[in-house]
């Protein structure tokens, strides 16, 4: 007798849509490219709008700042190419979802103990956990035909 536990779902999904939610969060994530090449005083100006403390005049900050967005970017544009592949590339979103997910729990830790305010780290690591768990769900679900 099969245990229905390891069974596959029931219901399955076209890969399709798999795909546009790929692109959309490498969309997202994309647009942290931007901040790569911001002028220093658009960061500066950002960083109040979002009532965080300015950057200052240290060449860390302005490196680190860019570089986390650089990061960003290269996640959204690894999301971009497997989706662009996918069904072929199916066999990796189950692995970037794990590693989404990771890196959302550690950019939560990171977020709260720099001091973050509440809702950047609500919003940050709940958004990299939720989109990683939903690719595993969605690569679960799929019909690769």
């Amino acid at each position: 007798m099969k245990d229905r536990f390891l069974e596959k779902p029931s219901w399955r999904l076209h890969w399709v849509w798999l795909r546009r939610m790929m692109f959309l969060v490498a969309l997202v994530q994309g647009c942290a490219v931007f901040a790569v090449v911001m002028p220093r005083s658009w960061m500066d100006a950002s960083s109040s709008l979002l009532r965080v403390d300015q950057l200052g005049d240290s060449p860390l900050a302005g490196y680190l700042a860019r570089l986390a967005s650089a990061l960003y970017a290269l996640h959204g544009s690894t999301l971009g190419i497997i989706a662009w592949y996918l069904p072929r590339s199916l066999f990796m979103v189950k692995p970037i979802g794990v590693a989404t997910i990771c890196f959302g729990l550690l950019m939560y830790w990171i977020d709260l103990a720099e001091g973050m305010p509440t809702y950047w780290s609500a919003v940050e690591g709940t958004a990299l956990i939720l989109g990683g768990g939903s690719f595993i769900v969605m690569a679960s679900c799929v019909d690769a035909e």
